[in-house]
């Protein structure tokens, strides 16, 4: 009997459902106490770190819905408008380099539009993908 976990997505995840797959894991893991887990522990503590580096935890599934409904209007691909998530392009020659034909298929002016959906919140005001955090005084 293996007491490796069973993976059975079926589709493509974006960045945040794999943090919070990790982090459900990792509670899983903590609770049950199995120390025979403890490479599969690393990798899970790792990846986590890895994907903090990129937003990942900061994002929520409210505003990645927001995100893709604001999308929806450019007719991206499913694997662009993931790739867009994913990226966070910050800079509009990333979205030509993730969106097919993008100088074909979109204006100057609606390529800015998609980098500004996709951008990490501490690149502009409001990021719709992410959450916003509140400031006490």
């Amino acid at each position: 009997m293996s007491t490796h976990p069973k993976f059975e997505f079926s589709g493509d995840l974006c960045n945040w459902e794999v943090y919070r797959y990790v982090k459900e894991e990792e509670e899983e893991l903590k609770e049950s106490g199995d120390e025979k887990q403890g490479s599969f522990a690393t990798i899970l503590y790792e990846l986590r770190k890895y994907l903090e580096q990129f937003g990942s935890s900061e994002q929520t599934e409210e505003g990645l819905s927001e995100t893709l409904e604001k999308l929806a209007k450019y007719n991206l691909t499913k694997m662009e408008a993931l790739q867009l998530i994913n990226n966070q392009p910050r800079a509009p020659v990333v979205v030509y380099r993730i969106i097919d034909n993008c100088e074909e298929r979109y204006t100057e002016e609606q390529v800015n539009e998609i980098l500004e959906l996709c951008r990490p919140p501490n690149k502009k005001k409001k990021c719709s993908a992410f959450a916003t955090p509140t400031v006490q005084n």
